[in-house]
């Protein structure tokens, strides 16, 4: 999740004790990093938060952990409910001393991740969302979830009945902020006074939250919702309400045919393949001082869109299918004037939001977001 999105100071939060459970699966390389030979053996450690089979987020990054396994000298093992505290870093050191030689954590453990790296700069690391500067031998990297979100706004405002629409969300960090913001914001630039109402869980993981929150959202007039959390528990209430969604992370056609619009998958198998090359070939590089980002794309090993309801008219899904080639074509649509809450413009006309400022620095919300 994870990936997410958590920054230095959510890292550091001490959490609850988690269970942990290891279990078998079968690119800088400026000074100070990675030899720059590479090596064809890599023994690689995944770190997860919450359930590995928590039916979205883990999922989707388990599908990519079980793709490299099956590239020449590679084994996996992967650690589940990995809590944001100290107790992640003596995993990451355990691991090293245990043979691992890359790491791959989908938590956003930010400082955590990349302190314990670099204290190991023969490791591979790869971290979610830090938008810090990272030592040679660590990749913070981050789909470009903003472009999804938008896509997504524009496939709610031109599906919705009452004119608004819900958001069930983990947490208030500028990372899910910016998802809660290019939703409005696609929603608003097909229904320009389409309202956003946003429920926040204070978790990734909670199944009976995420669903009584989706029911609270429908329930106060929302008929198409999104989600950024880690499970689709928001997927069979909606089926059964009789609205419709926008799938997170995996497709949910499969789980609520009559609810899912579409999905926006965060498909990284193509990724993952290509990161695993650059280090058996010696040319690894870590991100440096930006965050790489994962563009999406129509590629099905990279992020990308689900399928779509057979309920939904030709036109709309030809007008979504349309917003989404041209952002995939470089089109930039975040680009102001753009209003906040109150109505007052907080992007100049003509200014373009870049891919920093999306992930890690919107702090505010716009217009037409009913959120505290």
């Amino acid at each position: 999740m994870r990936r997410r999105f958590l920054y230095s100071i959510l890292a550091l939060l001490a959490l609850t004790s988690a269970a942990v459970a290891l279990s078998a699966c079968g690119s800088s390389s400026s000074e100070g990093g990675p030899a720059e030979g590479g090596t064809t053996e890599i023994n690689s450690t995944w770190l997860y938060t919450g359930p590995l089979e928590d039916g979205g987020w883990n999922k989707q990054q388990r599908v990519a952990m079980d793709a490299t396994s099956e590239m020449p000298g590679v084994t996996v093992k992967s650690i589940d409910n990995v809590p944001y505290s100290q107790q992640a870093t003596q995993l990451i050191n355990q691991s090293i001393a245990g043979g691992s030689n890359l790491i791959s954590e989908t938590l956003g453990l930010g400082t955590l991740m990349s302190t314990a790296c670099q204290q190991s700069p023969d490791v591979y690391c790869f971290g979610h969302g830090d938008p810090a500067p990272q030592p040679p031998n660590v990749v913070s990297y981050w789909v470009e979830d903003w472009n999804f979100g938008y896509v997504a706004g524009v496939a709610a405002g031109l599906t919705t009945e009452t004119g608004t629409i819900g958001f069930v969300a983990a947490s208030k960090i500028p990372t899910i902020m910016q998802a809660i913001n290019s939703y409005t914001l696609g929603c608003r630039s097909v229904l320009p006074d389409c309202q956003v109402r946003v429920v926040f869980l204070n978790s990734y993981y909670d199944p009976p939250a995420n669903a009584q929150a989706t029911r609270s959202l429908i329930n106060a007039g929302a008929d198409v919702l999104r989600t950024f959390v880690d499970d689709p528990s928001a997927c069979g209430v909606v089926e059964k309400a009789g609205v419709w969604i926008i799938g997170q992370f995996e497709d949910y056609k499969p789980r609520c045919p009559n609810a899912t619009i579409t999905s926006t998958m965060w498909t990284l198998t193509d990724f993952w393949e290509e990161q695993i090359k650059l280090i058996q070939d010696g040319k690894f590089k870590g991100s440096g001082e930006e965050p790489l980002f994962v563009p999406v794309t129509n590629e099905p090993g990279g992020p990308h869109l689900g399928g779509f309801g057979s309920f939904v008219p030709a036109d709309v899904k030809k007008q979504i299918k349309d917003t989404y080639q041209k952002i995939v074509d470089g089109e930039k649509v975040f680009v102001g004037p753009i209003k906040d809450q109150s109505g007052a413009v907080k992007i100049e006309a003509g200014e373009t939001l870049s891919p920093r400022y999306l992930m890690s620095e919107w702090d505010w919300f716009v217009e037409g977001v009913k959120a505290s």
